[in-house]
């Protein structure tokens, strides 16, 4: 049988390897799983395929395209494909323990068959649409450490490393002994064992180091094969530069790369002694030195670091490697030296180590935070100058690395701003805005103009809760006077400290709700509390005074003002409960039109204000009628409360497909498109805290939410035509 000889390490792969694999082509990805799912076939194993339709054709085709006949191995059941939805997201919601039983299920099942051994590889793509229990999936793949079966299992996850966020790739290095970046396959020196793993913090700045420090590790174990015998085509085709030195160190072959990289031709390079190539760049004491004594100490060397202005390409940095070669054949002595440029790697590290101590600085305090990353950010993409911009009621102002009052710099017009693109589109397309200027400064940009700043780059800054359509907050931007190509890791830089500046944005605001929501509590707690003790202590004091009516009046201020205080901790025990997953659904058949007249004349009011449309029969609903209940009057109570006191509220009871609707309408103020996605919020409020005019701590549209949801529904807001609101939700039948 053929074989695909791409990855020899796979081959070496024994039952219990756990892998992850983090590609960034298709061609990597299609390489790999090949790669694994013949040597599997060829080894006798069982092979289970988890994808789509088109990864399976793939498969197929690409067995069929090596020699082997794929429809006998399916036929033998030694070759057998499932789908992501059966396997993953059966019954609708990813089931950690489901997932282990069925691995180990799997596993037994392959023994029973005959086979020696289980491979599956699995395409997790489906993880994207975060189907209902996406969140026990770090724990699932820690788990997968200690499967009963995992010894006959051999198993590779394949993640497209575009399409996963920073914090999930770190969890997928945590939960994996082994990891292939590409095509290279690496022990995995972040795994942590699934005892430590599940109880672990960890945080998505590591990332970036955590994939350096791995490329480095395998670098450092790497060595030339210099003990081989001498070979014209292995020289030729190894990709960093290479020559070949006699005992008196003068080149008899360089390969292309060496050509290639310093910009030279054999003329000037072969028969000349190395120290005198070029401007006698590697004239180098400490090198000669160790080159001489190679052959007669038969010595070698790894890791000898030269930084230099090359002459053809600038200011390097280059690491060489050399051995002594012997070529038993004529009995002669030469001196292969590898040559790599680390230039690049070295700014890498650099960044990793800035980022590193910027990460480790952040405290509390949310203006040194950002001027930590703007400094970082200057630093790093050496540039003139970085700034922070933030927009905030219709002003622009920018923290700077300026020096003085510049610091902090205001626009008159914040449209003069050379970023200020992406405030109004930087929710689209490419988040990277690039402007020049022409013989001076920025067109309109004051700051530029007064420095001659004529380069600009700038990443836009949202709060981490908001969606991609709302508009930045804030955009994180450098000047230069002279022009320079930012290349990738400039950019990546950029965005990483952009997403910094987003979390404490987030920071800043999450504090804001926090205090508001303290202030609403605050107000709302006291107001029943004083309406009680006023009464108690008029009735203590003034009993015997009080008329039968008067005590009537007074006892039933003291019932009501108990009434709101329990239902202010009854909603923050329903959020509390919501939050920890505790509420329970006790569903039945339910009548809707009785539910909801009930739902009605808890509230107390006269029946004018409130107007009930339905047909006599409008349908029954499997359900929990107490929360629906209360999801019923949350929403009547908030219509009452912001509509006027001679409007009327109307509820609509009608059958949908598959269920029924309800809605809720009145003639209040209406709200603002701004808080339309964010009034289910927990704790939202439409007016500002300071500015609470209406009674209630923003969470009964949250628990209302979460109760529907939770019965398979779902709940919306629409403004209403002529001014008001509607509030709807649907439920299954």
């Amino acid at each position: 049988m053929e074989r695909i000889d791409l990855i020899p390490e796979l081959e070496t792969l024994e039952a219990g390897s756990h892998l992850c694999h983090l590609y960034g082509t298709e061609e990597e990805r299609y390489d790999v799983l090949m790669n694994f799912a013949c040597m599997g076939l060829a080894k006798g194993e069982k092979v289970i395929c988890v994808g789509d339709d088109a990864s399976r054709r793939e498969i197929l085709a690409g067995l069929e395209k090596i020699g082997l006949d794929p429809a006998e191995n399916v036929a033998s059941g030694q070759l057998v494909f499932l789908s992501s939805r059966e396997v993953f997201a059966a019954g609708g919601r990813f089931d950690a323990e489901r997932m282990l039983a069925f691995w180990n299920r799997a596993a037994e099942e392959a023994l029973m068959e005959g086979w020696p051994a289980l491979r599956a590889t699995c395409e997790m793509s489906w993880l994207l649409e975060k189907p209902p229990g996406w969140r026990e999936h770090p724990a699932y793949e820690a788990e997968m450490n200690r499967l009963p079966r995992a010894g006959l299992c051999t198993f590779l996850f394949q993640y497209n490393q575009s399409s996963f966020d920073a914090l999930r790739k770190l969890e997928l290095l945590s939960t994996h002994p082994q990891v292939i970046l590409g095509r290279k396959v690496y022990d995995n020196i972040y795994y942590v064992p699934p005892e430590e793993f599940l109880r672990e913090e960890t945080a998505e700045s590591r990332l970036q180091n955590h994939l350096q420090r791995i490329s480095e590790r395998r670098h450092a174990t790497e060595e030339i094969q210099a003990a081989r015998q001498f070979s014209e085509a292995v020289v030729e085709t190894v990709r960093e530069p290479l020559v070949v030195l006699d005992p008196g160190l003068k080149v008899v072959k360089a390969n292309r790369s060496f050509y290639r990289v310093f910009q030279v031709d054999a003329e000037e390079t072969l028969g000349k002694p190395l120290y005198e190539l070029g401007n006698r760049q590697w004239d180098i004491p400490e090198l000669r030195r160790l080159l001489e004594d190679i052959l007669p100490l038969n010595t070698s060397f790894e890791g000898f670091e030269v930084e230099h202005d090359f002459e053809h390409i600038g200011r390097r940095q280059m690491l060489l490697n050399a051995r002594r070669i012997y070529r038993k054949g004529n009995r002669t002595e030469t001196i292969l030296l590898a040559i790599e440029d680390v230039t690049e790697r070295r700014r890498a590290e650099e960044r990793s180590r800035a980022l590193g101590r910027l990460f480790l600085s952040m405290g509390a305090d949310f203006l040194a935070n950002m001027e930590g990353v703007i400094e970082t950010c200057r630093r790093l993409l050496s540039a003139d100058l970085a700034a922070y911009a933030r927009h905030e009621g219709g002003k622009l102002s920018l923290l700077t690395t300026a020096a003085g009052e510049e610091g902090l710099f205001f626009f008159d017009r914040p449209r003069d701003f050379a970023g200020w693109t992406l405030f109004e589109d930087g929710a689209a397309g490419n988040p990277f805005f690039r402007a020049e200027g022409a013989e001076g400064a920025l067109p309109t940009d004051p700051l530029a103009a007064r420095h001659g700043f004529r380069y600009f780059l700038g990443f836009p800054v949202f709060e981490c809760s908001s969606t991609r359509q709302d508009a930045p907050i804030g955009v994180l931007c450098v000047y230069n006077r002279e022009g320079r190509a930012w290349g990738d890791e400039d950019l990546e830089t950029l965005e990483t400290l952009a997403r910094t500046l987003q979390i404490e944005e987030e920071r800043l605001a999450r504090e804001k709700r926090l205090k508001d929501f303290i202030d609403i509590a605050s107000h709302e707690l006291r107001h029943p509390v004083t309406v009680i003790k006023g009464y108690a202590l008029t009735l203590r004091e003034r009993l015997g005074e009080l008329s039968g009516d008067q005590l009537s009046e007074m006892l039933t201020a003291i019932d009501r003002g108990s009434d709101r205080l329990t239902r202010l901790v009854e909603d923050l025990l329903d959020a509390s409960k919501l939050e920890r997953g505790r509420l329970q659904l006790q569903r039945e058949e339910t009548e809707l039109l009785p539910l909801v007249r009930q739902a009605i004349e808890e509230l107390r009011l006269p029946q004018e204000r409130i107007e009930l449309r339905g047909k006599t029969d409008s349908g029954v609903c499997l359900l929990d009628r107490d929360r629906v209940l209360e999801v019923l009057v949350i929403l009547l109570e908030n219509a009452l409360k912001f509509s006027p006191p001679e409007s009327v509220v109307e509820i609509e009871v009608e059958q949908s497909e598959g269920g029924c609707l309800i809605s809720v309408l009145d003639r209040g103020p209406g709200i603002p498109s701004r808080d339309r996605e964010r009034v289910f919020d927990r704790f939202h409020q439409v007016e500002q805290a300071r500015f609470h005019s209406k009674p209630g701590m923003g969470m009964g549209l949250y628990i209302a939410r979460e109760i529907v949801e939770r019965h398979g529904g779902r709940i919306w807001y629409e403004p209403r035509e002529g001014g008001g609101s509607i509030f709807r939700f649907s439920l299954p039948g």
